[in-house]
């Protein structure tokens, strides 16, 4: 956020600083008030932030907020108790607390307390602080494995060198967001158990001080009792809203950069209609045994019949909507591209696509998937030494849906099918069982040679992709690293006399009399060492330096 005349870092230099003025200087209770409900306020927002956040990496400044608040907690603290101890009030807020809301009770008061920091200490900072533990050090192990799988994309042309070096700056600070958090959750733990022993000061310090001023024993524990009480739970419902956006934040887990927590949880708990038909099925069941209240069970049982059949009716939309646009014409007007008679005569690689499942899908990420061409051009002739010819793409009405084919100079050089919600994974298929992919089936990868996995484009392999832990293909990816191979297997389509003899001219121009030296010492015809080359290049021999070939 940027402020015109004061600057954040200026503000929150002026903040650390007021509240270590807090714990040496007396506060006035309306100061305190205001102090108070700031507390109850930036929890609030803290836990709503936490809860519309896309990913961890949204709230990144969150260990060090931690640590923020919780000094700030502490200050007020120190503050409300010199209050309650030196005058005997604490304001309108710790008051409120003390008397409204445990109705004047105080073992109500004093229960609801210990309650609220048992459930703070044991059930959630602990259970947030063994999550980001293990996050941590899962995050620490996986970091070497991400790091190859990016440097593997940008060598294979799937990402540029721009957004390998973003995935890079959020693999570490992801990697340190962790490891903060790690620490971090020290803070609210350590705040739990301040706050309990504050309390416990507060009450005893309050009855000595309550009957050397000369009140009776019951006068002095309703007195500071009420008082302490309302300052514990003014101190601990902030405390406890900050430790569960903590644990939100170490527990989350996004498919996608633009979900939030809410709508996952909807996605997934609400997307079987048959589980909740069976829900409500039982709630009916529960409310008509005997003893059982019949009206909130058949409500929310009813409410659940409701949503079960809204979420069928849904599903089926939504299906009908992907049908119908996977199964559309492919209208010029919609998807403008190109038929197999607008390809110029001269093209030598030509790839024909269904017209209604894969050429839409292909004219979806055209410029994507045209750069990722060029990129693994370069790769290609950095490694085999030969240039890969222009892609051209075209629909073809012949081919049945999922279908593709693909000609080299006018020849069909192979035909096939491909899965349109599948991606090539490259990890052995018990792997990628054990990561809770759907597996299709097993292949090797036709450039590397590596054991690959077709699985289900389901919400784990789609986070997969996205934060480069596997590195993953579609189908169109897939068919182009087919066609590699067979122009590494079959290289006289791409380096033909002709091309030899440009070479030949090139090399003659920049070292004079090497050619003709070379050629005539060992007599051999261009002819004959194009046959070489072709020979080379089928053996994995790249031939990118030629001149020390000729040599």
């Amino acid at each position: 956020m940027n402020l015109r005349f004061l600057k954040s870092d200026i503000i929150l230099a002026i903040f650390v600083v007021a509240v270590s003025a807090m714990l040496l200087i007396p506060l006035p209770t309306i100061v305190l008030d205001f102090l108070l409900a700031l507390n109850i306020s930036f929890a609030l927002l803290l836990l709503l932030v936490g809860l519309y956040m896309p990913n961890a990496l949204a709230l990144s400044v969150f260990p060090s907020l931690l640590l923020l608040t919780t000094l700030f907690r502490l200050g007020l603290n120190v503050a409300s108790t010199r209050l309650i101890l030196s005058v005997g009030e604490a304001g309108k807020v710790i008051e409120a607390f003390g008397t409204f809301l445990i109705s004047g009770e105080i073992v109500v008061g004093v229960i609801i307390f210990i309650i609220i920091t048992v459930v703070n200490f044991i059930v959630i900072s602990r259970g947030s602080s063994r999550v980001s533990e293990v996050a941590a050090r899962f995050a620490l192990d996986a970091l070497p494995g991400k790091q190859m799988a990016i440097d593997s994309d940008l060598k294979a042309g799937i990402i540029t060198a721009l957004e390998a070096q973003q995935k890079r700056n959020e693999l570490r600070r992801e990697s340190q967001l962790f490891g903060s958090m790690d620490g971090a959750m020290r803070f609210v733990q350590g705040d739990a158990i301040a706050g309990f022993f504050i309390i416990v000061t507060n009450i005893l310090g309050g009855m000595y001080l309550g009957i050397s001023n000369g009140m009776s024993f019951s006068e002095a524990i309703q007195t500071y009792t009420t008082l302490t009480v309302g300052d514990g739970l003014v101190s601990q419902i902030p405390a406890l809203l900050i430790s569960i956006c903590a644990g939100i934040v170490v527990t989350r887990v996004s498919s996608d950069d633009k979900t939030t927590l809410g709508s996952e949880v909807g996605d997934q708990l609400f997307s079987k209609p048959g589980v909740l038909f069976l829900a409500a099925v039982l709630l009916f069941f529960i409310g008509l045994l005997p003893g059982m209240p019949i009206l909130p069970f058949f409500f929310i049982g009813f409410i659940a019949t409701a949503l079960a059949l809204y979420v069928r009716g849904n599903l089926k939309e939504t299906s009908e909507a992907e049908s119908s646009l996977l199964l559309s014409s492919g209208d010029s007007k919609l998807l403008p591209g190109i038929t197999i008679e607008d390809v110029p005569d001269d093209a030598v690689f030509v790839l024909h696509l269904d017209q209604s499942l894969l050429y839409p899908a292909y004219l979806r990420r055209q410029a994507k998937y045209h750069e990722w061409w060029k990129a693994f051009s370069k790769q290609f002739k950095k490694k085999v030494g030969i240039s890969l010819p222009e892609l051209y793409v075209a629909s073809d009405p012949s081919l049945s849906a999922g279908s593709y084919s693909y000609e080299i100079r006018s020849y069909i050089a192979e035909t096939g099918t491909v899965l349109l919600d599948a991606l090539a994974v490259e990890v052995r298929p018990e792997k990628a069982v054990f990561l809770g992919l759907e597996l299709i089936d097993a292949d090797v990868h036709p450039w590397t040679g590596e054991p690959i996995s077709w699985v289900k484009t389901n919400s784990i392999a789609r986070e997969l992709r996205d934060s480069a832990i596997l590195s993953s293909y579609d189908f169109l990816e897939w068919i182009g690293f087919r066609a590699c191979l067979y122009f590494k297997n079959h290289p006289q389509e791409l380096l033909s006399i002709a091309d030899v003899f440009e070479k030949l001219k090139l090399l003659e121009k920049k070292h004079p009399g090497l050619i003709s030296d070379a050629l005539s010492t060992t007599f051999i015809s261009v002819s004959k060492l194009t046959k070489v080359l072709h020979e080379l290049v089928k053996e994995g021999i790249s031939i990118a330096d030629f001149q020390y070939i000729i040599e």
